[in-house]
């Protein structure tokens, strides 16, 4: 049991390490973390509901997800194929283009998030 709890704490060590490289390689990364900063405080400024909070919460992490899954895509191809290849470059904006749908999903969620708070105190 005791190894199968080292063998865990090491690969969220690693794991952690993951999210630091991201940090501090990706600008978009770190433009996102603050765009979630800005989105939780005002969150909780609205007094947003539970649902409210999940729906916001479900989209910052899939956005940030994604990025950092095509972070490692993009770094895997680079590696793999540093010189021009058409398959790494569509598999590069494919990747790409995952985290632009879970930015629009964000946005949506924002969107529908403000019109009900809008709704609920304001008429």
């Amino acid at each position: 049991m005791k190894k199968i709890v080292q063998k865990h704490l090491k690969s969220q060590q690693f794991a952690l390490r993951g999210l630091i490289d991201g940090f501090k390689s990706e600008l978009n990364f770190r433009i996102e973390i603050l765009i979630s900063l800005i989105l939780s405080l005002t969150a909780f400024m609205l007094r947003f509901d539970l649902f409210e909070w999940f729906m916001l919460l479900t989209a910052i992490v899939s956005v940030m997800a994604l990025e950092l899954v095509n972070t490692a895509i993009e770094y895997l191809c680079d590696t793999v194929s540093p010189e021009f290849n058409t398959s790494i470059k569509h598999a590069k904006d494919i990747s790409a283009a995952a985290v632009l749908l879970a930015a629009f999903y964000s946005v949506a969620v924002g969107i529908i998030i403000l019109v009900h708070y809008y709704t609920r105190c304001c008429m």
